[in-house]
């Protein structure tokens, strides 16, 4: 059977309102019916060539740069060219405090603690509290300028030769004196050594007040019979001082080594350290136990 023919859907016309000739305005028959008509587009200014640059490679356009930024980065640069050998002291405290402090001032602050403590060496030796009083020190950078001192250290420790032999005075001064590089606070050492004298154990065993350091006997008995050492040697030092003994110094020694020789342990020195220098009790007579040292060579 042939198809029958498909009807075209029907659709009615919108039917308005009818109105009288008084009621009828155009203009409103046209606001009320028709469509709003669209904006016309406004053309788009073109971007800057920053901005076209950066939507190019997909990242979000940077600030202009400040003046004090452009400094810091500068400032970088020229270390990483040329190393900071020729750099003032002043600029090597910048450079610091460029990873310490936000915002501007880091020269100003660079001058600022020179001034207040003397020297370059000395702000390093500033306890945390005495760095946060100068004016635009922040804690961040308090810490780090704690940190350098000790990190010197363990660094300068790690690339030192082993120990070997410390058979003599000047050998056992010359390993402490790494030892001790940044400490602000009297700090005691417990060297132990076998019958060879080679080093078993080195070991913090006290840390003291800027005067005074105490000395735990039972503490350096039990770490003695732990490596199973016979002679040990004592050191400590005078952080704002002379390597030079105090009467204490000699005093605690002496009784130190009468207490520990009845039980199997000889104390064969007690060295002062201070900055590069150093003295032995037993090289000044104090410990009377030189005799013993020579025999161990």
């Amino acid at each position: 059977m042939p198809k029958k023919p498909s009807r075209k859907k029907y659709t009615p016309e919108p039917v308005y309102p009818q109105l009288s000739i008084e009621e009828f305005e155009l203009e409103n028959f046209l606001m009320e019916n028709l469509p709003p008509a669209k904006a016309p587009a406004v053309p788009a200014k073109p971007d800057p060539p920053e901005q076209k640059e950066a939507d190019e490679a997909g990242a979000a356009p940077k600030p202009p740069q400040s003046p004090d930024e452009g400094h810091r980065d500068r400032l970088k640069m020229r270390f990483l060219q040329e190393g900071m050998d020729h750099f003032p002291d002043h600029t090597i405290l910048e450079l610091l405090l460029i990873f310490g402090l936000p915002g501007e001032g880091a020269n100003a602050l660079a001058h600022r603690l020179i001034e207040r403590f003397g020297s370059f060496s000395q702000v390093f030796r500033a306890d945390y509290e005495q760095l946060l009083v100068v004016p635009g020190m922040t804690a961040n950078a308090a810490i780090l300028f704690r940190m350098i001192p000790q990190v010197s250290r363990r660094y300068i420790e790690q690339l030192a030769p082993a120990a070997g032999l410390l058979d003599s005075s000047e050998k056992i001064g010359q390993f402490l004196i790494p030892k001790f590089l940044g400490r602000t606070e009297e700090t005691v050492l417990l060297l132990c050594l076998d019958n060879a004298c080679r080093l078993l154990r080195c070991e913090q065993i006290a840390e003291g007040g800027l005067s005074q350091a105490t000395f735990d006997v039972r503490r350096i008995a039990e770490t003695v019979f732990q490596c199973k050492a016979l002679n040990i040697v004592l050191a400590h030092n005078h952080p704002h001082g002379l390597a030079r003994p105090s009467s204490q110094d000699v005093r605690v020694t002496q009784n130190l080594h009468a207490i520990l020789k009845p039980i199997g342990i000889e104390l064969l020195d007690h060295f002062i350290v201070s900055g590069k220098e150093f003295v032995s009790l037993m090289e000044l007579g104090y410990l009377g136990v030189k005799s013993d040292l020579e025999l161990l060579r």
